[in-house]
């Protein structure tokens, strides 16, 4: 195991400690009596009760039955999971995208202490290790040495960890461009891509709670909800990925950079029609590229050290700040 796996592997059980000593509140307590509701239950009574993203909850399962029944566990669990793949994944990026040594754990570090996406790692349990997980394995099909059949399914299977994972399906989309797959394999995965976008009859009931949150009315709620630090974070994010995009003829990134604007379009269309609800649930998955394309952005503009490492300081110092006088208050501290 390298020094980047190790990083990844103790920034990992660090924050997951943290996370289990989180104050049970708000979403957590839903999660925690659906974790606690396995109590007694087959798995096959179990996972149909809950038929809606069933992987997720065939780990609360498993970790109640064959771990421990303590909510607390579970949620060390959950986190180490999630914070694992998310952080092997970006090293797996910054390594293809050819980040210096140094760089590389600092990108690391910052991705694993901001404080935005720290925030959602314990609060929206489910969507957190979908997109950690889903992360992981888009890493993995920039591996020359993987088998990209098979990362392609089993990222594909991260949709049943949260619906929310559909988004990766576009994705995928951008991929295609850049990864050296055969002609015959694009064209069956953009195929299946339009399918199953196109044929919503279909695909509405496989995965009806996505889409039925696209067009929930509750869901809408006023603008003012949204931090304007968020939006203003979010805003400027949009900005410099476009001059990225536009700015990078040729070379590593081009279309990985295009795919990650293209969520913001997704972000901003979900935004303007005052649907809060699939505005937050896109937030997470921008949050967690975020560090990465700032540092892609230092490579791209051989920026000093000094500005790389202010920026990583700066992140761990919001991150200490947040932990002590956030919203969210935590037994460890």
């Amino acid at each position: 195991m390298n020094l980047y796996s190790r990083l990844c592997l103790v920034l990992s059980f660090v924050l997951s400690l943290i996370n289990s000593t989180k104050v049970i509140e708000g979403d957590l307590i839903l999660y925690k009596t659906q974790f606690e509701n396995s109590y007694g239950l087959d798995l096959l009574t179990y996972i149909f009760i809950n038929l809606k993203d069933p992987l997720y909850y065939l780990l609360n399962f498993l970790v109640f039955n064959f771990i421990s029944d303590s909510f607390t566990i579970f949620l060390f669990i959950n986190s180490f999971i999630s914070y694992s793949f998310l952080l092997l994944g970006i090293r797996n990026l910054a390594i293809f995208f050819k980040f210096s040594k140094r760089d590389i754990l600092l990108v690391i570090f910052s991705t694993a202490l901001f404080p935005l996406l720290f925030s959602f790692s314990a609060q929206i349990l489910r969507q957190f290790i979908a997109i950690s997980v889903a992360i992981y394995f888009v890493s993995c099909l920039y591996k020359s040495n993987s088998n990209r059949s098979i990362n392609l399914s089993l990222l594909g299977l991260t949709i049943l960890l949260h619906s929310s994972n559909l988004i990766f399906l576009f994705f995928i989309g951008f991929l295609l461009f850049e990864l050296n797959f055969k002609k015959k394999i694009k064209i069956i995965i953009s195929i299946t891509i339009v399918f199953l976008f196109v044929v919503n009859s279909i695909f509405l009931k496989l995965f009806s709670a996505g889409f039925t949150r696209i067009n929930d009315l509750e869901g809408r709620v006023s603008l003012d909800e949204l931090s304007l630090l968020s939006i203003t974070i979010i805003s400027i994010m949009f900005l410099l990925i476009t001059y990225l995009f536009f700015k990078e003829k040729k070379g590593r990134g081009k279309y990985f950079i295009g795919g990650y604007i293209w969520l913001f379009f997704i972000f901003y269309f979900f935004y303007f029609q005052n649907n809060t609800e699939l505005t937050t649930r896109l937030l997470p998955l921008i949050y967690a590229f975020w560090p990465f394309f700032i540092f892609y952005f230092f490579m791209l503009k051989n920026t000093n050290i000094f500005f790389k490492i202010s920026f990583s300081f700066f992140i761990f110092v919001i991150f200490i700040i947040n932990l002590f006088f956030g919203v969210y208050i935590y037994n460890i501290l």
